[in-house]
């Protein structure tokens, strides 16, 4: 007589859910109401969004891409501009009453608690050469309401706020002091509306005649992680920060993650379109385009190993960013 199949105990079973790709859970909805309510959970959402692995999100004509360590999947374009997620395949279109708005980074302001957060978007809006003043504006997605902010021209363009990366909510991007020459971070905070110094690099120029690449990205979904490349030697270090620590000031330290010494690389700084990168399991992935094709290209670079892959999509002029799959719906 067969053996009556038993039943996983309930939190191994929702451990084994939370490493599944997001595609596979949508049509796992339909199994039974207990697994449609548990991918609704916000302790489950986030814990498949700490086991997600990164990937790169090409944005092209006339088709946007996603493209992750193993395979590549077209997904439908939006034409407006709108919040999007590739897995899910929702969108919310953002009404801009025919004004161009810039959108520069996404983040999000914690209301009522720590579970509730509002989204939030920060951007501009085209300004008049002779004015003094940029239009600096947050888009609040729940209530599709914009704040506007005049800052002074020559302060919005040294904040370079368009090549940014989300953390924790707040935008954090490269900045560099015109007196000075001295690179730091730059941060704007959404629930005080305030851009502020985050800190100094940790790492600097190797020379005044050399200028070096630089890129900042998150690590591991809670750190920030910066890329440097010696424009001579093409030496890549990689930095990450520690969690950081808020007693009086923010504290943060920077660690050495790794060297790579790779001859056959591309000088990044050469590199005309927006470079991409992301650590995943000790191995480097970065997203660049080749300079005499300008096709699309990921190198993966481990130790001694620099394997290219090129990217025949057909994509011309498109950017791309890093990109983590996730149930949580767009707000």
């Amino acid at each position: 007589m067969a053996q009556p199949l038993k039943q996983l105990p309930q939190e191994l079973e929702e451990n084994i859910l939370s490493r599944l790709p997001p595609r596979s859970l949508v049509r796992f909805r339909a199994v039974c109401q207990r697994w449609n309510g548990l991918f609704n959970d916000k302790s489950f959402v986030n814990d498949h969004f700490s086991c997600s692995r990164p990937g790169f999100l090409f944005l092209g004509s006339p088709k946007n891409y996603s493209i992750d360590i193993m395979n590549a999947n077209s997904i439908d374009p939006t034409i407006q501009l709108s919040l999007w997620n590739p897995w899910l395949r929702q969108f919310k279109l953002i009404e801009k009453n025919g004004t161009k708005f810039h959108c520069c980074g996404l983040g999000y302001e914690i209301t009522g608690g720590r579970s509730n957060k509002v989204h939030k978007i920060l951007g501009s809006f085209d300004c008049v050469p002779a004015e003094e003043y940029t239009r600096v504006a947050i888009y609040e997605c729940a209530s599709h309401v914009f704040k506007h902010i005049d800052l002074p021209q020559n302060k919005w363009l040294m904040f370079g706020a368009k090549e940014n990366v989300s953390l924790n909510g707040n935008l954090f991007w490269l900045s560099r002091e015109a007196e000075t020459n001295e690179y730091f971070i730059r941060s704007f905070d959404f629930s005080v509306a305030t851009f502020k110094p985050f800190c100094l690099l940790p790492c600097k120029k190797d020379g005044d005649e050399y200028r070096d690449a630089l890129l900042l990205q998150v690590f591991k979904g809670d750190r920030l992680s910066l890329l440097k490349q010696n424009c001579v030697t093409r030496k890549i270090e990689i930095w990450v920060t520690n969690k950081v620590v808020r007693r009086e000031e923010e504290v943060v330290v920077w660690t050495k993650m790794m060297s790579l010494l790779t001859t056959n690389f591309p000088r990044l700084l050469k590199q005309v379109y927006r470079k991409s990168y992301f650590v995943y399991d000790k191995t480097l992935f970065v997203c660049c385009f080749e300079k005499s094709t300008s096709v699309p290209c990921i190198y993966i670079v481990r130790e001694d190993l620099c394997k290219r892959i090129r990217i025949d999509s057909g994509l011309f002029q498109c950017c791309h960013c890093v990109y983590t799959p996730s149930l949580i719906p767009v707000p």
